[in-house]
Formats: C-alpha cells, sequence, structure tokens
C-alpha cells in the first residue's frame, strides 16, 4: 500500500482512551495490512531507524504524519505519547521510571507492563499509558499484579509488535 500525501490511509481507527501510541500505531499498521516497522519506513523515510518505543520518541514528524493519515488531529496523538510525561516523571537518567522498551532480545528488558485480565476483557486489547511507569506494579480495576512478559515463551511485551507465540 502507497501511502500517499494528502490522503487518508484506508485503515485509520481512533485511538482508544489511555491507548499508548505504540498500540494504536500498531493498530493503525494492522488495519491497513502492514507491520508497525513497515508503516513507520514508509511515513518517516529518511528519518531516523524504527523504534519499538515510539511512546517515548514520537517526534514532529511522525506525528504530523500519522494525523494527515488518519485524519486524527495532532493533539490527541500526543496525548497518547508519553512525552507529556517527561517532566514529571522521567528524571534524566534512561529509564528510571520510564523504562525503554528495546527492539531486540540480546539484551530483553520487561518494561511493558501489561494486565491479563484488562486485555482479556477488551474489545479490542490495547495497551494503557499507566501501564508503562515502573511504580505501576498492579492493575487498578482488577486488583492483580501486572505481567511483564509473554506466559507462553517468556519474551518481553512490545506493543507494535504483538503476535501470539502459541
Amino acid at each position: 500500500m502507497a501511502m500517499m500525501a494528502g490522503r487518508t490511509w484506508p485503515g485509520r481507527p481512533r485511538p482508544l482512551p489511555d491507548e499508548l501510541f505504540s498500540s494504536w500505531f500498531g493498530r493503525v499498521a494492522a488495519a491497513n495490512g502492514l507491520t508497525a516497522a513497515e508503516l513507520y519506513r514508509l511515513i518517516v523515510p529518511k528519518g531516523a531507524s524504527f523504534s519499538s518505543d515510539l511512546d517515548r520518541v514520537a517526534g514532529q514528524d511522525l506525528i504530523a504524519a500519522m494525523s494527515a493519515g488518519t485524519g486524527i488531529e495532532p493533539s490527541l496523538l500526543w496525548s497518547t505519547t508519553l512525552v507529556d510525561w517527561g517532566e514529571r516523571v522521567f528524571e534524566l537518567e534512561e529509564g528510571i521510571w520510564m523504562p525503554s522498551v528495546r527492539a531486540d532480545h540480546s539484551r530483553p528488558t520487561y518494561s511493558q507492563q501489561y494486565c491479563p485480565l484488562c486485555l482479556g476483557e477488551d474489545q479490542l486489547a490495547v495497551f494503557r499509558r499507566a501501564w508503562r511507569l515502573k511504580f505501576t506494579v498492579a492493575c487498578d480495576r482488577h486488583g492483580i499484579f501486572l505481567a511483564d512478559r509473554c506466559p507462553h515463551c517468556g519474551k518481553s511485551i512490545r506493543p507494535v509488535k504483538v503476535i501470539p507465540c502459541h
């Protein structure tokens, strides 16, 4: 699918309440028959290399391209990132309160937490912003500890690349 300038894309789901940018980005990619990495390369061809941690590194160009392609206002897209939390909870030392989600498995990080009950109950499984904070350890809705890896294979979770392992 060619991403055409000035035209909205066929698949353009809206972000759900409290959904992380990376979770929504993955849903937009899937709605257009692409992987998140393919979508990223199409809309930011000369930008930085694809990062599965789009929640922390989303920039003006990416937000503008996603807004143009989906018809969703940039302010809503910015609100799905962790950028606005940066000065409040992210100390200058990398990863103190919002750990990075690395794309490789050579040194996996288990920083994307989730509530398996929430994901199981969701009509569309989406990852929440608060689940990225290290001090959020339990689901406020279900009162259970958040999981931080796949229960089947043990790999770290990355919302832009959620593919069942079983």
